[in-house]
């Protein structure tokens, strides 16, 4: 008898040009493969189709695809499609909740509120997966049963939502102001989260193993990433924290500020040759504001909004690449200067920056600071601009999760006052001793190693690095790092540089996954995949057993060890490859082993 096979086992349909690229983005980043489908017949053949906003005129295909035991999820199905799916349009919802719970909550590690914005579409029929708040009567994810198939229906506005916590606006020029995410809600990387949740859900219904690119490389769960701003020290003190890094043997990565800049070329190929990497700090604070305010006791932030335009910016990126006497890949903006993504990550870009890393530091006008993923995401991402018909950025954004600045100033009022017409005033600093501050950084990695699955980037600058040893009259951060670097390492956590982040997350993002073919009579999984670029240490995943069976993995016919982990809840087989680049290797996974055996 030949075995039935199914090619591309995943569809993805959505209207090029339109928010719904982040629909793509979440496959990407999910690393999930998938094939775009762009007419109805192509959902031939296919096990799983996604589906985004405006495919009422596919209505009656997608319902012969899940009468024949296809798998599909729509994102706010309206009109024919709604009518098609059993489910009566109730109205809307504008932001507000989605509540995790049930089996959404177990795969995220995580029950109760999540954030969502745009307007929730209200649906009576089907089954609820995940609530909604306020509208507590009604689901945001809903699960229809459909022939001998089913429909996962997301009715939340996922690319708004994401996008809006993502892509945050400074009205006062500074980032503190701009970021959409909850005070109490900071603590969890909602945006993350959100994609991992839709996506579980959704491969929990094919019932078919998927084969996924996981997120860090050597099957790490969660990475520690350390980087500083400059911010004009001198080499005298990048000599003592150089010392502090290859004690530690850390990967550390300097923000070089130009407008202020002690250290000669000659120092910096020192510190190069000695494993420091580079990064530009561009500095939009080194000329004084019109704004003119006194407040005795207040930190005052201010500066003269004229000179923060792309000229300078890549006037300031020519000098730092001759400081240091190499290309640049990485910036942070000094000071977290900031309006909207038209300005940093769009000039950056143009530049041929490859990633951005300012978005981190949240401050409130009533309430104290505390340290979260203030963006949604520990995760790179690309920005979109949809003023551009909603296109890709080549920038990424790799989020802080926290500072020095924030753990150690003494509370205080801190005002900004860049801008005439959005002078703001915010609590400033927690005020803490380097134990206290570790306690919340070693929370914070707990989590992210064993629920949250994401990546902790903070900021050591140098001149706090090195304070103890020059006795600065300034706080010291070097017991900080030491006993947060060591219990990253015990713990098992990845440790890179940001630099080298932003390499493997390209170099990750360029696999192509090709040809994905399952064969229902031998339960087995088979795909080719191919690296342009190269990359060292991919990790994959895949169910570690199915249907009572156990996997094993083969690499080009080559029987592939694995890690067995408990991840995105349930148990995967976790294994890592190098690939050269433009080299094909052939995975191949079968469930032929008893589990009971």
């Amino acid at each position: 008898m030949k075995a039935y096979v199914m090619k591309h086992i995943i569809g993805l349909c959505y209207r090029d040009g339109t928010k719904d690229i982040v629909l793509e983005e979440t496959l990407r980043t999910e690393g999930v493969p998938y094939v775009r489908v762009h007419r109805p017949e192509d959902m031939k053949g296919l096990r799983g189709l996604i589906v985004g906003e405006g495919f009422d005129s596919w209505s009656s295909e997608i319902g012969e695809f899940l009468e024949s035991g296809g798998v599909l999820l729509s994102f706010r199905p309206s009109g024919s499609l709604a009518d098609e799916l059993g489910l009566e349009e109730a109205g809307v919802q504008e932001n507000g909740y989605l509540i995790a719970e049930g089996r959404g909550a177990e795969i995220i590690s995580y029950e109760g509120r999540l954030q969502i914005f745009g307007e929730t579409k209200l649906y009576r029929g089907g089954e609820r997966l995940a609530g909604l708040s306020p509208k507590e009567d009604f689901g945001g994810i809903i699960r229809v049963k459909r022939g001998s198939g089913e429909a996962i229906v997301v009715a939340f506005d996922l690319p708004t939502t994401a996008l809006t916590m993502l892509q945050p606006a400074s009205e006062c020029g500074k980032l503190v102001d701009g970021f959409k995410v909850e005070y109490d809600l900071g603590r969890i990387p909602q945006v993350d989260l959100l994609r991992r949740l839709i996506i579980g859900l959704f491969l929990d219904a094919l019932k078919i193993p998927i084969l996924r690119l996981w997120y860090f490389p050597s099957c790490r769960r969660a990475l520690l990433i350390i980087s500083g701003d400059q911010d004009g020290c001198d080499l005298e003190v990048m000599k003592v924290v150089l010392e502090i890094i290859k004690e530690l043997k850390l990967p550390y990565t300097l923000f070089v500020m130009p407008t202020v800049q002690p250290i000669s070329k000659d120092g910096f190929r020192m510190l190069a040759e000695e494993g420091i990497e580079f990064g530009f700090h561009p500095d939009f604070f080194f000329k004084p504001g019109k704004v003119k305010i006194s407040k005795p006791g207040a930190k005052i932030r201010t500066a003269d909004p004229s000179i923060f335009n792309e000229d300078e910016f890549r006037s300031q990126l020519r000098k730092a690449e001759e400081d240091v006497g190499c290309k640049i890949i990485g910036e942070r903006t000094h000071g977290l200067r900031w309006e909207t993504i038209h300005e940093i990550p769009l000039w950056a870009e143009r530049a041929g920056i490859q990633h951005e890393s300012s978005m981190g530091s949240k401050m409130w006008e009533s309430k104290p600071p505390m340290m979260g993923y203030w963006t949604g995401s520990g995760l790179p991402y690309h920005f979109i601009d949809p003023d551009d018909g909603y296109r890709r950025m080549d920038v990424i954004e790799i989020p802080l999760l926290g500072s020095d600045n924030m753990f150690f100033w003494k509370p205080t009022e801190y005002i900004v006052a860049i801008k005439p017409d959005a002078c703001k005033s915010f609590i400033a600093g927690m005020g803490l001793s380097e134990d206290e501050a570790f306690e919340i950084a070693k929370k914070y990695l707990d989590e992210a190693l064993e629920k949250y699955h994401t990546a902790n980037c903070y900021c050591f600058h140098p001149i706090y690095l090195a304070a103890r040893r020059l006795k600065k009259p300034v706080y010291y951060t070097d017991t900080l790092l030491r006993k947060l670097v060591n219990y990253a390492r015990e713990r098992g956590a990845g440790i890179i540089s940001i630099n080298s982040w932003n390499n493997f997350w390209r170099a990750r993002e360029s696999v192509e996954v090709e040809s994905i073919e399952w064969n229902v009579e031998e339960s087995s999984l088979k795909c080719r995949v191919i690296s342009p670029t190269g990359i060292e240490s991919l990790t994959f995943i895949v169910p570690l057993e199915f249907d009572g069976k156990k996997a094993k993995v083969w690499v080009d016919s080559e029987e592939k060890k694995f890690e067995e982990a408990r991840i995105l809840g349930g148990d995967y087989a976790m294994f890592t490859i190098d690939i050269k680049a433009a080299e094909e290797i052939t995975i191949e996974v079968k469930y032929a082993e008893s589990q009971r055996q």
